[in-house]
């Protein structure tokens, strides 16, 4: 059998080179702290170019709204939830079960009392002396007290008849007193939010849709003349818009339900009490934090404050011709005169309180103009009121600083303009 020839042996094929590192390889071959090559090779023709890298957008503005949830979710998650939420839990379930026994139970109207009255009692000493080694237990124990003392006596009151209501508003009177400096001494904010929350909260779950509007609104007159006092002291602004929530949310659910034109006289006071106080809180928080040089204006209680009263304003007035006509002249000469107040008293320290008193001084003279008069009265009042601007700006140097100089400097800017035009 003939031997095979090994067929001829050409040229050997070259190895195929090994193919080139991908860009994600390039990548983590580079050293550590060295910088990476910027790829500058054209795009092919129907190649598709890796997008560029996205800038980072900047955090959305949070709104008033946020800030009071963050706030919420804060004051039960932080510190001892358990503590609180238990409070909060007792609380509820002591109004429930007064008002139950209201309404079942055969046991003495006094035993039911005094038995939830001595619980708050027992709260309250017991916070007291547990404010040295657990502060925020003890704050909750404390408020939580306090919100049940509220609580009793409300009931007492109102569904109980038990104690005559000059005697009653007394004690109401002592128990926000009290509240007030226990927050004050031990610098506790917790506990002062705790105590109006629960001050605030107690006629609404005590309530049995009857009952006189003038008790209601008086006892809420006391628990905010607590948070005046507090902010007299104190720059809470937590406590301030709880307050603020409270009174004003609770009296635009009762003016919806219940208001009647005849029940004006008795409404109408308390309306200028709750927005005096406010305007009263919103003064002072802007004092105390002043010095600090941020955040010194609370817009929300600034701007949210005029904006609800004025609405609530207008809803008591709808059976009077010009009553909201005359309630927002009150009301912007109301600030006008304040705003040029604390400015005489306190110069630049509050000029952006200062300002926004102007502003809203104003703002409200202007609308009361078209409350008042037709379409053609308010144009030339409008263009009047134009053209008086733009002459009393134009009268001194003063006014192109801005409009707090301007107004401020008024008699001064008046005596100096009588003087140039007299002058032959």
């Amino acid at each position: 059998m003939p031997e095979s020839t090994p067929p001829e042996s050409g040229p050997e094929p070259e190895l195929a080179a090994d193919p080139p590192p991908s860009p994600e390889v390039r990548a983590e071959a580079q050293p550590t702290g060295m910088p990476r090559p910027v790829d500058q090779r054209p795009v092919a023709h129907g190649s598709v170019a890796s997008p560029p890298s996205r800038p980072l957008t900047p955090p959305a503005p949070t709104t008033a709204f946020d800030n009071l949830l963050t706030a919420t979710k804060n004051w039960f998650m932080g510190g001892n939830t358990v503590v609180r939420a238990g409070i909060v839990v007792l609380f509820f379930g002591l109004a429930f079960l007064l008002k139950y026994a209201y309404e079942h139970a055969h046991v003495p109207p006094e035993l039911r009392i005094t038995g939830v009255a001595l619980g708050g009692v027992a709260l309250l000493v017991l916070g007291w002396r547990l404010r040295l080694r657990r502060e925020g237990y003890a704050w909750a124990l404390q408020g939580g007290g306090v919100g049940v003392l509220y609580l009793t006596i409300f009931a007492a009151l109102r569904l109980y008849q038990l104690l005559p209501p000059k005697f009653a508003f007394g004690l109401l009177l002592c128990i926000a007193i009290l509240s007030a400096v226990l927050a004050v001494l031990q610098n506790a904010q917790a506990l002062a939010i705790l105590w109006a929350s629960g001050g605030f909260l107690a006629p609404v779950l005590a309530s049995t849709g009857e009952g006189s509007h003038v008790m209601l609104f008086g006892y809420y007159a006391l628990l905010n003349a607590g948070i005046l006092g507090v902010a007299w002291f104190k720059a809470w602004r937590p406590l301030n818009l709880t307050g603020f929530l409270f009174t004003f949310g609770i009296g635009l659910a009762w003016g919806a339900k219940y208001y009647r034109p005849e029940f004006f006289a008795t409404t109408q006071p308390f309306l200028i009490i709750f927005f005096s106080m406010y305007l009263g809180v919103s003064v002072l928080f802007a004092l105390r934090q002043a010095p600090r040089l941020k955040h010194y204006l609370d817009s929300t209680l600034v701007f949210g404050l005029p904006i609800v009263a004025f609405g609530m304003q207008t809803r008591l007035v709808t059976a009077y011709e010009y009553g909201a006509a005359i309630s927002a002249l009150c009301v912007g000469f109301a600030y006008l005169i304040l705003a040029r107040g604390l400015h005489a008293k306190r110069g630049d320290i509050l000029r952006a309180l200062v300002e926004s008193f102007l502003a809203l001084g104003s703002v409200f003279a202007t609308i009361a103009i078209p409350m008042a008069l037709d379409g053609r009265w308010t144009s030339a009042a409008w263009a009047l009121e134009g053209a008086a601007l733009l002459w009393w700006a134009s009268a001194r140097k003063d006014c192109w600083r801005g409009p707090l100089a301007c107004f401020c400097n008024w008699p001064r800017l008046v005596r100096s303009s009588h003087a140039s035009i007299s002058r032959p």
